[in-house]
């Protein structure tokens, strides 16, 4: 029997994905449903994948939707007929508005699957390889692919989620869902029981926040900068920037730290696991015990070396801030 189980799953992880396909190729604990790219900003900002290689869109909205095990049971019932046609796409643009991400137990991310409906269109990421597969438009099921997404919008009805003709509608359901609301401020004082940001963080230790996909790839630059002050005096200072926004602030002494930073880069990650485009509850979720606010506009924490602000909008963390004590 256990020989049987082996060469069974081995069979379907090897599924075509014409003739059939197994999805998600990893095992999971729970997933939910996100909007993004709403407003759509242009493609320069546009986001392709709800989350990938330990990145999440910057342009995720909110806590997400529970997704129940009726609604996964459809969507990867039709997703095994085979998804050429859709990850191919059936037009040309492709804006996402819909991602899912799956978790496992530890709420970590483990495979996405990124949609547009209009142009019915899907992108697929996994911790666990894709086998890849050849497209021949000139063999696609047309039907089939509008079958599929007429199950999967079915689907989404009948859970609650949104799905809209016109990017204005998106945009109105947004603005006038408590979904995507934030209000207050919150503080916390983590500063007696913390164990990760009760040192401060010198440059080769800040280098290693950033995503390890990326490293290497100029998304970080270093260089010395001069400050005037009002008093005409020169503070020199060196700086880690991506020039987008992100930067991280050392003073030239003989042990140079990190005396300040700002990340709006969703490719750096904290030693807490904190990124930007996470949700407000999964920052929550990082706090040993949360009796405030129930959705904050900023989170104020006071660690043991450290002085952290999250800011957040529509429930999702856009910007972090630090500066030593």
């Amino acid at each position: 029997m256990k020989l049987f189980t082996i060469s069974f799953t081995f069979f379907m992880s090897t599924l075509s994905f014409s003739g059939g396909f197994l999805w998600p190729n990893v095992e999971y604990e729970y997933a939910k449903l996100y909007l993004l790219n709403i407003p759509f900003e242009g493609a320069e900002k546009l986001d392709y994948m709800v989350y990938e290689d330990g990145v999440y869109a910057k342009s995720k909205l909110g806590n997400g939707f529970d997704l129940s095990q009726d609604f996964l049971n459809k969507l990867h019932g039709t997703m095994a007929r085979g998804v050429d046609e859709l990850l191919h796409g059936l037009s040309k643009c492709f804006i996402p508005r819909h991602g899912i991400i799956y978790f496992d137990k530890e709420g970590n991310p483990v495979a996405s699957l990124t949609a547009c409906f209009e142009c019915e269109k899907i992108e697929l990421w996994s911790s666990k390889e894709i086998l890849q597969h050849t497209v021949d438009p000139n063999n696609f099921d047309l039907d089939k692919a509008d079958r599929q997404i007429k199950t999967i919008l079915t689907a989404m009805d009948e859970q609650g989620v949104p799905h809209f003709d016109r990017p204005e509608s998106y945009e109105a359901y947004v603005d006038s869902s408590k979904r995507y609301k934030n209000a207050g401020v919150m503080n916390i004082d983590m500063s007696k029981n913390d164990t990760l940001f009760n040192k401060h963080f010198n440059k080769g230790q800040i280098w290693l926040w950033v995503n390890s996909k990326f490293r290497g790839k100029n998304e970080f630059t270093e260089s010395l900068e001069v400050k005037i002050t009002g008093g005409g005096d020169k503070i020199m200072y060196n700086q880690l920037s991506d020039g987008k926004g992100s930067r991280f602030i050392y003073f030239s002494d003989d042990n140079p730290y990190m005396h300040e930073g700002t990340v709006v880069s969703n490719k750096v990650i904290l030693p807490n696991g904190v990124r930007v485009g996470m949700s407000l509850d999964d920052i929550i979720g990082t706090f040993p015990v949360y009796d405030g606010i129930a959705w904050p506009e900023v989170i104020n924490v006071k660690y043991g070396k450290y002085e952290i602000a999250y800011h957040f909008e529509k429930q999702t963390l856009i910007r972090i801030e630090l500066r030593a004590k």
